[in-house]
């Protein structure tokens, strides 16, 4: 096998995004936290998201979209921060449920 070849099936595999679909209470706490901060505030700067792990997690599970130092939901991220049936009702923030149901 060449180098080549060995790269390609490499960049596939690191690519590829997971089959089964992720839901929000799969999610860790903290990437729960920049998912409603994105869908609540919009793009954010990358100081002003509130943990950089749960943006991390958000970007390899393909929630996130990253450029030039901002950050902002993809489609499937605005799919799953929108499904207000799934955000808490005892969540701290009530503009994430109201921006949600409207």
């Amino acid at each position: 096998m060449s180098a080549r070849n060995s790269f390609r099936r490499l960049w596939r595999w690191l690519t590829t995004k997971p089959s089964k679909p992720i839901e929000f209470n799969d999610l860790p706490g903290n990437a729960q936290e920049v998912l409603g901060q994105l869908f609540v505030s919009g793009p954010q700067w990358d100081g002003y998201i509130v943990s950089k792990s749960g943006r991390d997690f958000l970007h390899e599970n393909g929630l996130i979209e990253r450029g030039f130092g901002w950050q902002w939901l993809s489609r499937s991220g605005v799919k799953m921060a929108s499904n207000y049936k799934s955000i808490p009702a005892t969540w701290f923030d009530g503009r994430w449920r109201k921006k949600a149901i409207t």
